[in-house]
């Protein structure tokens, strides 16, 4: 335009100083906006093909590219701000916002799966960073955790329970042997201690048994008087006395029987103090054991059946909690009450009158 324009001499061409000025005007646009750097097909491919959710935001916090998953499991597209991506997936806000790593669930098409949070600076022209973020699904993985951890905690309970019921005949078996020892005619002490460590062999079984998950029930029909004397005899029981006022017929697992009575008697005398009587009696619907004890305090009577809960120094917050799965698997149910003398009173019903 300035040579037609006459501007310069006619001797002067201008041209060459254009050309020049145009072409490092190109030269510095494409290396400023990056013209020639073009998505390739392969890229996308790739990442559409991985199973994590991909997706990855420019300098600006915009949504610059993602594969397949995330478009299936969230409400994201290309060029969503990263304040549109929270409002739009309100479970997401620490996906897109900051370095968290913290689990998160996502509800996708009725599911609710598990992702952990992986994430990198990705870097652009002139110090610009942008991210990109990966979730990965580790929601079996999560499940196995649990599992897992539930099955620690049943073993811890599962020791505990064990070494709970073990404890009474070894200590009559204990207290028996000291007797023998002092005295010449020992043969129905010794008698005590081996049936002691009878018991002890038969809990020990059930414990193998219940550790293979492989115990059913073996209802038969029992005598409530015959197992309750049984009990009473497998446990220390040098200040208390049992009084039996009746006798029924009940079907029952026999084992699981006398851990029921053994436990109920066993809190009588840990927490009955000395010269306390207990007295086992039939009902319509069932039987009740009383004691006449100090009783319990009615505010804590819907606590006492749980584990680790004892009101007491010397409990271990085992026994009735052993008291409670053992009547809930033969399908009966439970109730702690007052005794006429003032004491406690476990009434156990839902029991079949005709058996």
């Amino acid at each position: 335009m300035i040579k037609v324009l006459n501007i310069v001499p006619p001797y002067f061409d201008p041209t060459p100083i254009g050309w020049t000025f145009s072409s490092l005007l190109f030269a510095i646009s494409i290396k400023r906006y990056q013209f020639l750097q073009l998505s390739s097909t392969a890229p996308n491919q790739i990442i559409n093909e991985i199973k994590e959710i991909i997706i990855i935001l420019n300098p600006d916090d915009i949504v610059a590219n993602m594969n397949y998953a995330a478009a299936d499991a969230l409400n994201i597209e290309i060029g969503m701000a990263k304040s549109e991506f929270k409002k739009q997936n309100p479970e997401c806000k620490s996906v897109i916002n900051g370095r968290s790593t913290t689990p998160i669930e996502i509800n996708s098409n009725g599911t609710t799966r598990v992702f952990d949070k992986q994430s990198s600076i990705l870097e652009y022209s002139h110090g610009a960073e942008g991210e990109i973020i990966i979730l990965r699904d580790v929601t079996e993985l999560n499940k196995k955790e649990q599992e897992l951890q539930k099955q620690n905690e049943r073993l811890d309970e599962f020791v505990n329970e064990v070494t709970h019921d073990l404890r009474g005949p070894l200590t009559v078996a204990s207290g028996y042997l000291e007797l023998a020892q002092l005295e010449e005619d020992n043969t129905e002490h010794l008698n005590k201690v081996k049936n002691s460590h009878q018991r002890m062999d038969e809990l020990i079984e059930d414990a193998r048994a219940k550790a293979r998950s492989n115990q059913d029930l073996n209802r038969e029909q029992l005598s409530l008087a015959e197992s309750a004397r049984t009990a009473w005899k497998n446990i220390d029981t040098a200040t208390v006395s049992l009084k039996i006022e009746d006798d029924r017929t009940l079907e029952a697992d026999s084992g699981q029987l006398l851990r029921l009575l053994e436990n109920l008697f066993r809190n009588t005398v840990e927490h009955g103090g000395k010269n306390v009587t207990v007295r086992i009696e039939s009902t319509s619907s069932g039987f009740f054991v009383a004691d006449t004890g100090p009783g319990i305090p009615e505010d804590k009577r819907q606590q006492i059946f749980e584990r680790n809960v004892t009101f007491s120094d010397q409990g271990t917050g085992f026994g009735l909690a052993i008291v409670m799965d053992i009547v809930d698997e033969h399908g009966w149910s439970i109730s702690v009450g007052e005794s006429e003398e003032g004491g406690a009173r476990f009434e156990i019903t839902g029991i079949d009158p005709t058996s």
